[in-house]
């Protein structure tokens, strides 16, 4: 202990001091006081007896002596339960009851304003929620069938590998009647679409017959790009019609004729004309 905290302690009468920088720097012979060294002059004060009542990080440094024979008075006549802790202690546990006993008398009340039919419910134990069943290939189908496929391979794949393989084989031939309506519309775009998607997730021999449909059907269309166009027939010119020329008969009323009809003429006079 310092030699000067002892004498300042012999030299305070009993009762409550206020010790300011001035005091502890002619005490200590410091010339500065800092909260530092007013922390260890209280801490050198309170092992020579003195009481610290205030913060030693504040000036002044309040502290307190008892008369020797008074404290021990003190201590000897003051029952445990009378000292200051104790009494704390005492305070915190009934606070602790307290807010016990509030919080029973709320509950208490709220159970009165209750009906007796909601009390029965809460007291009454609930039954347990029924387990749904597990789902099965017969529920990743439908969803196949809803166009849900990804819901599908999810309940598939919890199954086993081949479910998920029979799935995704069902969902490739859906695909695939798909691409065949939209062939027989006309649409190839989408045809082509579709069956791209069908072989994503399986190769059927439904899609290899599908795409040869789809292959013959560009085939086509190309070959009517490629051939040109044909100009229609051209119609005979029609001639126009001459009525055949008549020759008039040979006139016989008049004698003997020369000339016959065939417009020949009787050379040896034997009446035949056109030998």
């Amino acid at each position: 202990m310092n030699s000067n905290s002892r004498q300042l302690v012999e030299q305070l009468p009993p009762g409550e001091h206020r010790l300011h920088n001035t005091d502890l720097r002619s005490a200590y012979g410091l010339s500065r006081v800092t909260v530092r060294a007013r922390s260890e002059i209280a801490r050198e004060l309170r092992k020579a007896g003195l009481e610290i009542l205030s913060d030693p990080a504040n000036e002044p440094l309040v502290v307190r002596k008892t008369a020797p024979g008074q404290a021990r008075v003190d201590s000897i006549a003051r029952p445990w339960w009378k000292r200051r802790w104790a009494i704390a202690i005492a305070g915190l546990i009934a606070l602790i009851m307290l807010i016990g006993a509030l919080s029973d008398n709320d509950r208490t009340t709220k159970a009165a304003k209750q009906p007796s039919g909601a009390a029965s419910e809460t007291t009454t134990t609930q039954p347990p929620t029924e387990q749904q069943p597990a789902p099965t290939l017969t529920d990743a189908a439908e969803k196949v069938d809803q166009d849900h496929y990804a819901a599908a391979l999810a309940i598939a794949t919890e199954l086993s590998d081949e479910s998920e393989h029979r799935i995704m084989q069902k969902i490739s031939r859906r695909l695939t009647y798909r691409a065949i309506n939209a062939l027989r519309s006309g649409d190839r775009t989408r045809a082509r679409f579709l069956l791209n998607r069908a072989d994503d997730y399986s190769s059927t021999p439904e899609s290899v017959a599908a795409w040869a449909r789809y292959d013959a059907a560009q085939q086509r269309v190309a070959q009517r790009r490629a051939t040109p166009p044909q100009p229609p027939p051209e119609t005979a010119t029609a001639l126009p019609y001459v009525a055949p020329q008549s020759v008039p008969a040979p006139e016989t009323s008049g004698g003997p004729s020369t000339t016959n009809w065939c417009g020949k003429r009787d050379g040896d006079g034997d009446g035949i004309y056109c030998e």
